[in-house]
């Protein structure tokens, strides 16, 4: 519509014209996107003349062509991997996760790269469902191929993130339902490694990211010193320009990125920095939670009765470790009497992988009518 506009407008043409050609071929719901990428775009160049913009126009549709090719490329090579998973005659591993920022299918696909690359897994030449290589566009269909999966898999690996999904744990359920093993895998985050990591995000994902753990992490603001509230407050209203700036939100402007570091350098430093201990706190209270506190982490096998744990690892060798032995049926356990139940723990993650409880009525109840 804007590269129509521009011929409708003629040459030369002045921006008002222009924009009363914009009008006129949009409707009223799409003015102010329009408008807005006419602004940002005369705010990045003072002096540019309609004729300018045109010129942009043009450049931004080879690179948004190629991008389109792209996602074409990888959807249909996505589509023949799903075809393929769905037609394996076994299943070893499933992953189970949430992938609704571009950053978390990029973590998901390094964790299995690194856990099925690692010595210990990669000789038993696993076959194993990777969320991240399959692509459904419909998701009736998607939610379809993901209970197969999990019918099929031996075991679980659940990758736990900043947030809980409906999805990736209705799948952690399902598989202890079943009877199988759920490893979840909870980052040990080094909070120093962690800000240099985010410092090389675009700075878009940054602020997303910030967004992420001040809806995770209840404390967070409550923990801020006088100084990092004020950090906090100049960095927000720069990434917050920096995004409504943008002309399109697909193509990286390598330029802008570096203009706005030599703006906040220190300050988007210190800001990383936050954002890393704050993830640390997340992932330490998710595993704490998901090894001791909440209830749903025991769940039971519904054709045996048979009640089953979550066992959480916090590093890529722990959960490569105990992957390989649950699949070679290798698991060393403890037997320990606490808190009123029997536990068999796994050593490696120290989690309960089956419990007992020792109450005599709620025993007898429940062997009474479960098996029904």
């Amino acid at each position: 519509m804007l590269w129509t506009a521009a011929k409708e407008a003629g040459s030369p043409a002045n921006w008002e014209h222009y924009l009363d050609q914009v009008r006129i071929i949009a409707n009223q719901k799409e003015h102010g996107l329009l408008e807005a990428i006419i602004a940002n775009y005369k705010a990045k160049n003072a002096y540019a003349e309609v004729a300018d913009f045109a010129g942009f126009l043009q450049d931004s549709f080879q690179q948004l062509d190629e991008l389109n090719k792209e996602v074409d490329r990888v959807q249909s090579r996505a589509t023949r991997n799903q075809s393929t998973y769905l037609t394996w005659d076994h299943m070893d591993v499933y992953f189970a996760t949430s992938m609704r920022k571009a950053w978390e299918y990029k973590d998901l696909y390094e964790f299995i790269e690194r856990l099925m690359t690692s010595d210990e897994v990669k000789e038993l030449d696993l076959r194993y469902f990777d969320p991240t290589q399959a692509f459904t566009d419909n998701r009736v269909n998607k939610g379809l191929v993901e209970a197969l999966m999990l019918k099929r898999a031996r075991c679980t690996v659940y990758s736990v993130q900043d947030t809980d999904t409906l999805g990736k744990d209705s799948e952690l359920a399902s598989t202890l339902a079943q009877g199988k093993p759920v490893i979840a895998y909870v980052p040990d985050l080094d909070p120093t490694e962690r800000a240099e990591q985010l410092l090389s995000e675009d700075p878009v994902t940054v602020l997303e990211r910030w967004r992420f753990v001040l809806s995770a992490d209840g404390q967070l603001v409550q923990r801020l010193s006088d100084e990092e509230y004020d950090t906090v407050g100049r960095v927000q209203n720069e990434l917050n320009k920096f995004s409504g700036q943008r002309i399109w939100s697909s193509i990286r402007d390598d330029d802008a990125i570096r203009l706005l570091r030599e703006v906040i350098g220190q300050d988007l430093e210190r800001f990383c920095q936050l954002i890393a201990r704050s993830e640390k706190a997340v992932y330490d209270t998710r595993a704490n939670t998901l090894s001791g506190i909440h209830p749903l982490a025991i769940q039971v096998n519904l054709e045996t009765g048979v009640a089953n744990g979550v066992l959480v690892v916090r590093t890529i060798p722990d959960c490569a470790s105990l992957l390989r032995r649950v699949l070679l049926a290798e698991m060393d356990f403890t037997v320990v009497e606490e808190d009123g139940m029997w536990h068999l723990r796994e050593r490696i993650s120290g989690c309960t992988y089956r419990v007992v409880t020792n109450d005599r009525k709620l025993n007898n109840c429940f062997w009474n009518f479960y098996l029904r």
